[in-house]
Parts: structure tokens; sequence; C-alpha cells
């Protein structure tokens, strides 16, 4: 079948999903019918119980709550979902309930409320704070709807290596997606359906609102919530904007400008203007040459590591890409790409680090991943095959550190009816926009963007900042614009700048984490870098949290 017919096809199967009962033309819930089921479901018995065991944290509390699959159709079964809470610390200055999201979408927000009680105890004063896992992430039911295989190979493949692997890549991302359609919950599985789930945890807590810090595709939640329950929306903070007034496709096309510009502006410019610990070229002309070289040759021939797995190009760049986040990993990544070049004479301490920031296939895959795509690819239009191949020609060339992945993308050929996002920013309440310049993830551009079309938003813009997202990493600017808004309610008149956190110091870290370097002691994002790695440390020491 050519591309036109596939295109037919696809479109033809798309008309064919069947509204369901309750339900309005565009088979969402009539408010009516949600609000009697909203009612129902919030009575069930919400058993909370310490999430740890041993006596750990005893006021960080987990639970269960049940949800319908369907919201529209609640007789269709029901879901899991995880939630957490930790109380007011002082009940008696206590005005309501904040939840939050991580991003993703897809990310775990469980850990979410006991973060904020450390890094943000003002706020954590007055709300008692909320988390979940959505509806098909683990600690909830669990979704999966392909193949892993199929992620195995696709972020194995060197799409800069040849026009075979980027056919490949394209071929399985329409694998992913044909396997993906067909799984019986993959239609349940979007923002319009969580929303709902957030709104039911307002209920179940007896709160008329909610106030909510929203990371990165936690900010299309947030809007995505305010604008289907405008009448209980608090206070909310979207820290590193998705444009939710556009489509997921759109959003994400502007990621590899982004990281491309983070990659050369930034990071190398830094690795250069730290030769004299590094070595790897005073000019960052001379160190993307290093990485063009390195990258050359785990194209030819990938670099056994110490635990007998490949370390390949693909692997390279995303490690790269990842370490990218945060400008507090530059240390390590420098390290890792020094030790990289040094690898027969590294020892295995430091060989072991290099696998820290630049994981192979020998690390377990993510099945989040799955929720990831099946909530992009659902939520909103998406492009055609055709217009995706092209547009996927063009970063290419332009931006090859990501560009060349950009081709695994399902969403050009998802064969179900999107949504539709309810989302145009016109009507969306009093809320906080917060945004890096350099944001290589959620670019400053999507922000503004959201904040054209969104009257009522202030948006805050960190100037010289290169993290994703910045609330809660104790830039004292950015920490009193956002808990007065969160505590006293008090929002700017306009638009307001903050500058942002200096680049870190250099320090070759070998085996060790950044916050042991030099620098560590006198930057005042200590504390909440120590935060961040006790977060990604925290499940693998307490794995009974979702028991």
């Amino acid at each position: 079948m050519n591309k036109k017919g596939l295109a037919v096809a696809l479109a033809a199967i798309a008309t064919t999903v069947a509204v369901p009962a309750g339900a309005g033309a565009d088979g969402k819930p009539k408010q009516s019918d949600y609000e009697r089921t909203l009612a129902r479901y919030a009575t069930q018995p919400v058993d909370w119980a310490a999430c740890l065991s041993g006596g750990a944290f005893p006021e960080f509390e987990c639970a269960e709550m049940i949800v319908p699959i369907d919201w529209a159709k609640p007789g269709n079964g029901e879901f899991t979902v995880a939630i957490s809470r930790v109380l007011s610390s002082e009940p008696g200055q206590r005005r309501g309930i904040m939840l939050s999201n991580p991003g993703g979408p897809g990310g775990s927000g469980l850990i979410l409320p006991l973060f904020f009680s450390v890094v943000e105890p003002e706020v954590s004063a007055v709300y008692d704070q909320y988390g979940f896992d959505p509806r098909g992430v683990p600690f909830s039911t669990e979704f999966v709807c392909a193949d892993p295989t199929i992620f195995e190979e696709a972020y194995g493949i060197d799409g800069r290596a040849s026009s075979e692997n980027r056919q490949r890549l394209a071929d399985l991302a329409n694998e992913f997606a044909q396997q993906c359609a067909q799984a019986p919950l993959t239609r349940y599985i979007n923002t319009d359906q969580t929303v709902r789930d957030m709104d039911l945890i307002r209920a179940i807590a007896g709160e008329p609102k909610i106030s909510y810090v929203g990371y990165s595709a936690g900010t299309w939640m947030g809007a995505w919530y305010a604008e289907r329950f405008p009448d209980r929306v608090d206070r909310f903070v979207l820290d590193g904007l998705v444009d939710f007034t556009g489509t997921w496709s759109e959003s994400f096309q502007r990621q590899p400008a982004a990281f491309q510009r983070s990659f050369e502006d930034d990071f190398l410019e830094w690795v250069a203007d730290n030769d004299a610990t590094y070595g790897l070229g005073d000019d960052d002309d001379d160190v993307e040459e290093v990485y063009e070289e390195r990258r050359a040759a785990l194209a030819a021939q990938p670099m056994t590591m110490i635990d007998g797995s490949l370390l390949r190009a693909a692997d390279y760049d995303s490690g790269i890409a990842g370490s990218l986040y945060a400008t507090f990993l530059y240390p390590d990544l420098a390290t890792a790409m020094v030790i990289i070049e040094n690898f027969d004479s590294a020892t295995p301490e430091d060989k072991a680090f290099v696998l820290e920031v630049f994981p192979t296939t020998s690390s377990p895959l993510d099945p989040t991943d799955n929720v990831f795509l099946t909530v992009v690819c659902s939520d909103t239009k998406n492009p055609s095959p055709r217009t995706a191949a092209k547009n996927a020609r063009k970063l290419e060339e332009k931006y090859p550190l990501l560009g060349h992945s950009w081709l695994f993308d399902p969403c050009p050929y998802w064969p179900l009816k999107p949504v539709g996002s309810p989302v145009n920013g016109k009507k969306l309440p009093p809320m906080l926009f917060i945004n890096n310049d350099g944001d290589p993830a959620t670019p400053l551009e999507s922000a503004e963007r959201a904040r054209k079309k969104s009257p009522n938003s202030v948006l805050l813009t960190v100037e010289d900042q290169g993290d994703h997202t910045i609330y809660a990493a104790g830039l004292p600017c950015v920490e009193d614009i956002a808990n007065d808004w969160l505590v006293n309610g008090v929002l700017p008149d306009d638009d307001v700048e903050c500058q942002g956190f200096p680049l870190p110091d250099a320090a070759y870290t070998g085996g060790q984490p950044t916050v042991s370097a030099p620098s560590a002691g006198t930057d005042p994002r200590l504390e909440n870098t120590k935060a961040q790695l006790w977060i990604e440390q925290f499940r693998e020491e307490h794995p009974e949290l979702a028991d």
C-alpha cells in the first residue's frame, strides 16, 4: 500500500471510534454525568498508611484509590491509582491542598509531597501536599501496550549512520503505533482521563479547590485541569512549559534546536573554558571535534563497558542529552568524556562511573515509555507520516545531536482518533508560569507562546539558566516570587525576570557524585542537588513504597 493509501486507511480506522453512552458528541463525559460518577467514587474508603517501613518519614503516607477506566462510561472497569500525602506541618496555618506532577508525561509523582516538605517548608506549612502516579505508571495500574524489544532496538540505532537506519527508526515507530493501538486500555491513557483522576483526589480530600505545581509535561496537565475545572483552581505554578495551546507535536519539534544550542553554546564552551581541568580543548570547536571523533569511533566500533555491555554512538548522544537537563551535571559529563578518551588506563571505579553518565542497553528499560508515547499520540492532532518525515529531514541537517533520532515517533502512524485538547489559554485563571531561557527540554519559545495566549497569567523568565525547570532549586528570586503566590496569593503585576545560577566550577568528579565536588560547598543548589540525588536513590532503598 502506498503512503496515500495508508493515510486513507488510518483515517478510516480513526473514524470508527464509538461514542460511549453517557458521553457528549466528543466522547467526553457530560458534566452532570461526570459529577454523579465523581460523587460516587469520592465516597470510597481510602486507607492511609506510612509509605515506608521501619519508621522512616512517618508523616509520608500512601494509599490507593479506585478510578473508572473511562470516566464517560464508568461501567467499563476500574484502575487503581497510587496516591501519597504529607499533611500540613502547621495545621493552624493550613489553607488547602496542593497537588504536584513531575512531568513526563508518565512521571511518578508519589515522592513529591515528601520532596516539597524537605525543600519548601514555607509552602508545606500551609498545604497538605498530595502526589500520585498517573494511570498507567507502575505504582498505579501499569500500562504496557507494545513489545519492549521495539524500544531496545530503536534506542540503539544511530540515525546519522545511514538512510537505512533512519528508515528502520520510522518502521519501528509504525510498529509501536499499530501494536499499541490494539491494546484494550490504550484509549483511556490520556490527559483528559488523568485530570479527572486528579479531581477525584480533590474530592476525596473534601476540598473545593486545589493548588498545584507542575513541571514540564505537568504544565500541560495543569492547564488541562484548569480548563476542565476552572472553578476548582486555586494557585497554580507551571514550571518548564509545554505550549499547551498547541499540539504535543509542535512542542516536541522545538526540542532538537534547543538541545543543540544547549550543547554547543553552553556545555562545549564551558568545557573549553575549563581546559585546565579536562584537557579536551581550549576552544569549543576543539571540544566538539573530540566529541565528533569519539562518536564516529563508536559508530564504527562500540566500546565494551566494564559490565560487558556496549556503548554505541546512539548511547553517547543520549547520555550527553540527558546531562544537559541540569547544568550542575556538567562536571560529571565532562569527567565521563575524559574517562572515555583514556578508557584503557582508567580505574574500575571510573569505568563504572561512565555507565552512570552513559547508560547502555544493559540498564532496564522504563515501562513508562508506553504511557509517554500513548499520551502524546492520543491527546492532540498528529502530523501525517509524510509531514513528519519532511520535518525530520530538516532536523537531521540542523540539529544532529537529537535530530537524527526524531524519526522514532509513532504519533504520525497513530490509527486512533485524538482526544482533542480543550486548552486555548484565553479563559485560564491567574497562574504563574516559570521558564529558564536556556531550558533544552521545554524551550522558552513554548512558554512565550503559552503566555501570549493566556492573558491572566504571568511569566517569570530565569535568564542565563540552562536547567530544565527551576522552582524548588533554591534560587532566591524564584523562591520569593513563587512562594509569595502559593502562600500569600500575591502574583506579580506583569511578567518578570530573575538572574539564574552561575555555571558550576570545574571539578574532575571521577566516580563520585556531583555534590562532592569542591564547588558544591558554596553552591546554593547544594540542598536541592542532594534532594534530587536522594529521590533518584529513594525507590532503590525503599522498595516497599508501593506495597
